[in-house]
């Protein structure tokens, strides 16, 4: 039969009996594109009829593939390969041998040119077309996890050997390929304390300074200087708070950072791996609090006190605006710098909901026995969930109180004569 190369258009003749009955791929020897060639019928029509899309001469689809390189498929007009239409018309036809047969050949085909999000899609549709193939449905995902951690670079993962050492082959894959590289200069920041980031962030190469801003000197202090095999930002990440420290980087730097969103899917897929990283990141020399402590930074600018006092609060949008009606709320601290109160919530994703968020607090207190009224606007800092009770929801002040106003807040005067 007659193959065209549908990017050179260089014409070839391939004996009919040397194309087995479920196609084969061969390449181009002008440019080297990859063609898969359907087995014809006994009428001399092809199997799959329908013929690649052809490309503009200026088209860059026209280069050839560098070596080693994903390769992409012929496409048609309907946007799958020609291998996949032939997937298809063999699932039509209720064939799902022949369709299992050729879908465990394109993912071990495309898990080896490393286009891992190509194979695993393929093998979702293994999984839709032929259930009971179960052979090709356990082999295929022993090869994509087996080609996924060969593909980890040797010197990431030298650098996190003792995480790695921790998980499972899968656990190993999904942690490295859902991690996103990112380069700083000097004095980058790669956050900022008080910023809402929930990035967690594995130090590549070079070195960063871990500052926190000491309430009582009024100054970053740096609390620690990072280096590779070190992270950083773990709060956030596996709680729900703002960044309580600052990096910036010292030099040419490079990070990995994992997004808190892969945790959502990791619950069902690999409920092992988010208990094993934050094992591992709690396991760091590096713990903000025990830096804290060590370096002799402040926590806290003013004194808090212990109180159950009734107040109303009401919160509002980044414009100021309300966004609900006030609600009550029973206080659980006060300091001229903020206060925490107690709400019914057991959800991450109420949590989430909360941090960040702007809010207007009113109370009244008693001095002499005389009613005096604080109002105070703030933003949410932290959230601490407590599973079975009410967690407690970490307000910081747009601007401090009066520390007197919060000594007879907490310690109310009786009232005279």
């Amino acid at each position: 039969m007659k193959i065209v190369c549908p990017h050179c258009k260089c014409e070839y003749r391939v004996p009919d009996a040397k194309i087995p009955a479920k196609g084969a791929y061969t390449r181009c020897k002008n440019c080297r594109t990859r063609i898969f060639v359907a087995k014809e019928n006994v009428s001399g029509i092809k199997d799959n009829p329908v013929e690649p899309k052809r490309t503009d001469k200026n088209s860059a689809d026209r280069i050839a593939p560098p070596a080693g390189a994903a390769e992409k498929e012929v496409a048609s007009e309907g946007g799958l390969s020609e291998p996949e239409q032939l997937v298809e018309q063999y699932i039509r036809q209720g064939n799902q041998e022949a369709a299992a047969e050729l879908l465990f050949e394109l993912i071990v085909e495309h898990a080896r040119e490393k286009n891992f999000n190509k194979a695993e899609s393929l093998r979702d549709k293994l999984y839709e077309a032929a259930p009971m193939a179960l052979n090709q449905i356990v082999k295929s995902g022993e090869i994509i996890e087996e080609e996924k951690n060969q593909s980890i670079d040797q010197i990431h993962r030298n650098v996190w050997n003792d995480l790695y050492d921790r998980l499972e082959p899968g656990e190993s894959s999904e942690l490295y390929y859902n991690m996103k590289v990112c380069t700083f200069k000097a004095g980058q920041t790669v956050f900022k304390q008080g910023d809402i980031n929930t990035d967690l962030y594995f130090l590549q190469c070079g070195r960063f300074n871990l500052a926190r801003y000491d309430p009582k000197d009024r100054e970053d202090k740096v609390l620690t200087e990072l280096k590779a095999g070190d992270v950083a930002n773990v709060e956030p990440f596996f709680s729900f708070t703002v960044c309580t420290t600052s990096l910036t980087a010292n030099g040419e730097s490079e990070v990995t950072r994992l997004e808190k969103d892969i945790l959502k899917k990791w619950k069902d897929m690999f409920p092992g791996l988010e208990p094993k990283l934050k094992s591992f990141c709690h396991s760091q020399k590096n713990l903000v609090s025990d830096l804290v402590k060590k370096t002799g930074a402040g926590l806290r600018a003013y004194e808090r006190f212990i109180v159950s006092i009734k107040a109303m609060v009401q919160l509002l949008d980044n414009a100021g605006k309300p966004v609900r009606k006030p609600f009550k709320i029973m206080m659980f601290d006060i300091s001229a710098g903020g206060f925490s109160f107690g709400l019914k919530i057991n959800k991450k994703e109420q949590a989430a909901h909360y941090l960040g968020h702007h809010l207007y607090m009113q109370m009244i207190y008693q001095v002499a026995g005389v009613k005096k009224k604080v109002k105070q606007k703030g933003r949410i800092v932290a959230v601490h969930l407590q599973p079975f009770g009410e967690s407690s929801i970490h307000v910081q002040y747009q601007n401090p109180l009066d520390e007197k106003i919060v000594a007879l807040i907490a310690h109310p005067t009786p009232p005279t004569g």
